[in-house]
């Protein structure tokens, strides 16, 4: 099924995205030297749903959100999670997705780095990323995501502040807190959110804490501290 991600509409104010670079939306071109914000959609979601609420978030940022490349009903998937699937066959799919994903990026971004956030499939992506790509990656949100075992990083990698529904019965929280956990003991800085009463959705206490991570994020990569 579609995960419930958030919805796109036209807002007076809001700068139009345009697509360019194999289908990654752009939008929101922030101030001289405003850093790159990387938002990766879940399973069948596309790019859109995320522009009404970056666009209205007050955040100085350009916005890149690339296209999952497999049509998965009226949107798009970054890899495929089956029934009986092992987790070493699920950590094989996550890496060949993370590496289609990251060259991509790179054409976009000139090599420079960027902040990561993502729901669900675009949760566990920003894990990835993070945990693989130190190098580019200065800072990373994921949003109900969690790491597959062998995946999971043995360096340092940049601060990574996770947000979870606490009733999530998709991607348990628990695998997202010891993704974080694994996170820490590589010698990274790494937080867990988890927000009461929210499954595997985005509803407004979940947005709200999402921004205000996001915000933190964007503070690090401008080269402020972490508290």
């Amino acid at each position: 099924p579609k995960e419930s991600g958030a919805t796109a509409r036209k807002e007076s104010g809001a700068t139009a995205p345009r697509v360019d670079d194999e289908t990654i939306l752009t939008w929101g071109s922030g101030s001289p030297g405003a850093p790159r914000v990387v938002v990766i959609h879940g399973l069948g979601d596309r790019p859109e749903s995320y522009v009404d609420a970056f666009s209205n978030s007050g955040l100085d940022a350009e916005f890149l959100a690339p296209q999952a490349p497999r049509r998965h009903g009226a949107g798009y998937s970054w890899f495929t999670f089956e029934k009986g699937q092992t987790n070493e066959d699920f950590a094989r799919a996550v890496a060949t997705a993370e590496a289609e994903l990251a060259p991509r990026l790179a054409a976009r971004t000139g090599g420079a780095p960027y902040v990561v956030t993502g729901f669900s499939q675009g949760g566990i992506l920003s894990f990835a990323l993070a945990a693989r790509r130190p190098d580019v990656v200065a800072c990373a949100v994921p949003i109900a995501g969690s790491l597959p075992g062998a995946l999971l990083p043995t360096r340092k990698s940049p601060p990574v502040f996770a947000v979870h529904g606490a009733d999530d019965a998709v991607i348990s929280a628990v695998y997202g807190r010891a993704t974080v956990d694994a996170f820490r003991a590589a010698g990274g800085v790494a937080e867990m959110d988890e927000v009461p009463g929210v499954g595997h959705a985005l509803p407004s206490p979940l947005r709200a804490r999402w921004l205000a991570r996001l915000r933190q994020c964007l503070t690090l990569a401008q080269g402020g501290a972490h508290p």
